[in-house]
């Protein structure tokens, strides 16, 4: 009996894991490569990543909300209208 209980455990983790890749792969959750970026360039190809995702262009510096949303990114700029930190989910 306790043969069984390790078995399905094993089996239902590695599901669990599978569908975890499987989910990190559908959905990137940052884009390290858009720094220095225009900043309206860079909102244009976070939503060709994920048309649904809310994306906010946000001077570097100002104040936010320390919520975590997965369905949002925030493009921090520099006075140069320029991505200043990596756009990140969240």
């Amino acid at each position: 009996m306790k043969t069984f209980y390790i078995i399905t455990l094993l089996i239902c983790a590695t599901i669990s894991h599978k569908v975890n890749i499987q989910n990190s792969e559908r959905f990137k959750s940052e884009w390290p490569e858009l720094i220095g970026m225009d900043a309206n360039l860079a909102r244009t190809r976070i939503l060709q990543d994920d048309p649904k995702i809310l994306v906010q262009l946000i001077a570097w510096g100002s104040a936010v909300t320390e919520d975590y949303s997965q369905s949002r990114v925030r493009i921090f700029y520099n006075p140069e209208y320029k991505v200043a930190e990596t756009p990140r989910r969240g």
